[in-house]
């Protein structure tokens, strides 16, 4: 999986897409919760290992961890990670 900021605005959403660069949720912020959340595609299928990436994911996203950069990846399993 990998993550793409949609805008350069503050809490701003993330496209999600698989392996094949097929779209496949966003995760984007709930003011409701106070939190970022992930809003899957109807098709899309997920992992244990999907859920867990993206759901660690949204935690970093919702307590501020990387956001000082806005352009950024994110692969399952290592993380938010910073590109130039």
């Amino acid at each position: 999986m990998t993550a793409y900021p949609v805008s350069n605005g503050r809490r701003e959403p993330w496209a999600i897409k698989d392996s094949r660069g097929r779209y496949i949720a966003y995760v984007e912020w709930y003011q409701p919760w106070g939190k970022y959340v992930m809003n899957a595609e109807s098709n899309a299928i997920f992992s244990d290992d999907c859920l867990m990436a993206l759901s660690k994911f949204c935690a970093k996203l919702s307590h501020g961890v990387g956001m000082e950069s806005r352009k950024g990846y994110f692969r399952g399993g290592e993380g938010y990670s910073s590109i130039s």
